[in-house]
């Protein structure tokens, strides 16, 4: 018995540690403000386009999915669910960060 608690434990551990470091939001929309990326949706957040080291876009079944590993070592990651437009928000995010020079990859 006290095996499973530790093992029940020790996965509480580990998803609480993730959600520290991997931040996933489901994004409606996103711009870029005096040099802060403002993503907007029921979590939004902001970040300075300085503290951003390089992006990543994902096709997934859900949509496209985006993370941003930021220079500290963190990553943030949104979700731009499958919409008639999420190609163009897709594809519109990739300009705007390598018009800042910020590289992007996509996969």
């Amino acid at each position: 018995m006290s095996y499973i608690l530790f093992i029940v434990a020790l996965l509480i551990i580990i998803c609480i540690s993730s959600y520290y470091t991997w931040n996933i939001y489901k994004v409606n929309k996103f711009e870029i403000i005096d040099n802060i990326l403002i993503v907007k949706g029921l979590f939004g957040f902001k970040i300075s386009l300085s503290e951003i080291e390089n992006a990543k876009i994902e096709k997934t079944l859900k949509g496209f999915f985006i993370v941003i590993s930021l220079k500290n070592g963190t990553k943030r990651g949104f979700i731009i669910p499958n919409a008639s437009n999420s190609y163009e928000v897709c594809t519109r995010f990739k300009q705007e960060m390598e018009a800042n020079q910020i590289p992007v990859h996509l996969h």
